[in-house]
């Protein structure tokens, strides 16, 4: 593998491109799954973990009543080992897994479940869903607020973000509306000057 990596996941072919960010080429191509999406690295850089999702694709404009039903065999999170550039398993992820975040200490995977208004968090460890949380409709994206404990979630359709308090279990409460739709999150500390 790469000292560098540049890994994208492919949605339409269901697997990952491995690209060398120095040189720009294409390394590997990793088979996962259907409808690979969001995607998050373990802290220590040796796994990423992908959404994998059965739900029919949905583009704008598609009348979801023409869709074929969904594989939900096929909703998963899919843990693949960098280095020896496969996928190792996939675990549960709840319905229709969008986005993904992992804990600071590799511990969890959280993940933004789309069809089912929910968000979802995963013990890497046991492979189970140890909590569920009902969100707004559509949630999009998910992330990690390393410091405070707290998992943020937007739902794109409620046009509001979304915040799990874990270290009281408390949540989801909305934390602000927004007038257009939320994709994604990032929350960061200011730095010091």
């Amino acid at each position: 593998m790469p000292s560098v990596g540049l890994y994208v996941t492919n949605e339409t072919s269901g697997d990952l491109t491995v690209i060398d960010a120095a040189t720009l080429t294409t390394v590997t191509t990793i088979p996962l799954g259907k409808r690979p999406r969001g995607i998050a690295a373990s802290p220590d850089g040796s796994r990423l973990y992908v959404a994998l999702s059965g739900s029919p694709a949905a583009p704008p404009g598609v009348d979801e009543k023409t869709l074929p039903p969904p594989d939900r065999s096929a909703d998963g999170i899919g843990v693949v080992d960098l280095q020896a550039a496969k996928l190792l398993k996939v675990l549960p992820s709840g319905p229709d897994p969008e986005q993904v975040a992992v804990s600071p200490d590799g511990q969890r995977v959280y993940v933004a479940n789309e069809d089912a208004a929910q968000a979802s968090i995963v013990d890497v460890e046991s492979g189970k869903i140890v909590e569920t949380y009902k969100i707004g409709a559509e949630p999009e994206g998910v992330s990690v607020e390393p410091s405070s404990g707290r998992v943020w979630v937007t739902s794109e359709q409620d046009g509001a973000v979304f915040v799990i308090d874990l270290k009281t279990r408390r949540g989801p409460g909305p934390s602000r509306s927004f007038p257009t739709a939320p994709r994604r999150t990032c929350p960061r500390k200011q730095a010091r000057r």
